[in-house]
């Protein structure tokens, strides 16, 4: 094969350079950074940058990258804004839900002065965008350094920030959606508010102080409990088994431990990205061989199957060379489970039906749990039972050191059977979402 001349890499260079120039997206974000003023562009010139896919240049502003036009608007956010005491803030992360979010979040706030079920209110989200209800502060009311009068705004003001929190200003409530209410509660011992409000199935917590929210996010805490919720906790016979959404204390901080230390250590992440390989490369084998063949062959469910025994593998490696079928298997039942909790879940919006079974799939997922609980049994005794004591650290899988540490008898804490079946249905479903 002719291998092109430096002339023609070069001319290739170019036209990338010329193709790019004409993205009406970077053109737009080179005028913005061209309209700014000369002692806002000297600060940006003492600032940290890498070149930007938007606009020229990324800036690292109060600890994250940021567009030169968002730092204006910042600056002017963090020096003219005023807080008051029931403010509203809603922060996430771009792509995230934050349109819904906006929504439900007006209606709830309002929901006294526009009926959300009543037919003849006039709701302001009939006629207008959420965007335009909560507007962002950096994107909407701060941007181009304008400095708006929100006084007229009614009570609560409510508004919306994609900007990383150490940038934001004290005083306003914050809202955290989906943490560990019990876990954050205890282990901080702050003052907070937590709350959950009869419109929404998901826990919201609440921190006046920007100073308390630190505390809870600086351990990661939140993103570490990030759960599957196996519906009305009455239904779930490992209850009192739980770890992710156990109450703060010895057993939640010793998991916890253990996942970073060992369960999910560097060298277990190591062991994870060769099972990864090795199943992806059986898989590109095998979809050359039923093309070879002329076979059919359903895309979807081949890379579900790859991601069941990858899964599965990290899990219980040794299981699985053993009996190729029981990754299959235990995706069957972990679906069901899913499946029973996730319309359990739907009662949690009706009050006092909660408790109720009303449609029999309570019961649904107290067997679906009791065939998993039968399954995970009988591989929990062949591990026990194939136990060579000769294994080294770097070859156990997960089920081999949550083993070592439930017969370890100078542990911190004694771990029981059901604990480590939970634990793994929890971490199996969680990656199946």
């Amino acid at each position: 094969m002719a291998i092109p001349s430096f002339n023609v890499c070069h001319k290739l260079e170019l036209l990338k350079e010329q193709v790019k120039s004409l993205d009406p997206k970077r053109q737009e974000g080179e005028r913005e950074e061209e309209g700014l003023s000369y002692e806002f562009q000297e600060m940006l010139e003492s600032l940290p940058k890498e070149r930007g896919w938007r606009t020229r240049h990324l800036y690292l502003f109060q600890g994250f990258w940021c567009q030169s036009k968002e730092i204006q608007a910042i600056m002017s956010f963090q020096k003219h804004f005023k807080p008051l005491q029931n403010d509203v803030v809603i922060a996430t992360i771009p792509k995230s839900g934050t349109t819904w979010l906006k929504a439900l979040t007006y209606t709830l706030l309002n929901r006294h002065r526009f009926d959300p079920v009543s037919s003849t209110t006039d709701h302001p989200l009939l006629t207008s965008n959420p965007h335009d209800l909560v507007p962002f502060l950096e994107y909407k009311l701060y941007a181009n350094g304008d400095v708006p009068d929100l006084s007229g705004l009614a009570s609560p003001r409510t508004f919306a920030t994609h900007v990383p929190f150490g940038s934001l200003k004290d005083s306003s409530t914050i809202v955290l959606s989906s943490a560990p209410v019990q876990a954050v509660l205890a282990s901080n011992g702050c003052s907070l508010a937590a709350e959950h409000m009869p419109e929404s199935a998901v826990p919201q917590l609440t921190s006046q102080h920007s100073d308390t929210a630190k505390q809870i996010l600086k351990t990661h805490d939140p993103d570490f409990a990030s759960k599957f919720v196996f519906g009305p906790r009455h239904f779930n016979v490992y209850k009192g088994a739980e770890f992710f959404n156990a109450p703060y204390g010895p057993y939640w901080r010793f998991m916890k431990k253990l996942c970073m230390t060992k369960l999910f250590a560097g060298y277990q992440l190591d062991r994870f990205v060769g099972i990864r390989e090795e199943e992806t490369l059986a898989l590109l084998s095998s979809l050359v061989e039923k093309s070879r063949n002329g076979e059919a062959c359903d895309l979807g469910l081949e890379f579900t199957a790859l991601t069941t025994k990858i899964l599965s593998k990290m899990v219980m490696g040794k299981r699985c060379r053993q009996n190729s079928n029981l990754p299959i298997e235990i995706r069957k039942i972990v679906s069901d489970i899913m499946a029973c909790a996730t319309r359990l879940g739907l009662m949690e919006l009706f009050g006092p039906l909660r408790d109720l079974d009303v449609f029999g799939n309570g019961e649904k997922l107290r067997s679906s749990i009791w065939r998993y609980d039968a399954l995970f049994e009988k591989i929990l005794k062949e591990y026990e039972d194939g136990k060579s004591g000769d294994d080294g650290e770097k070859d156990k899988d997960i089920v081999d050191i949550l083993l070592d540490t439930y017969n370890d008898p100078k542990a911190e804490l004694k771990l029981t059977l059901n604990q480590i079946k939970f634990f793994i249905l929890v971490r199996i479903s969680h990656q199946l979402i």
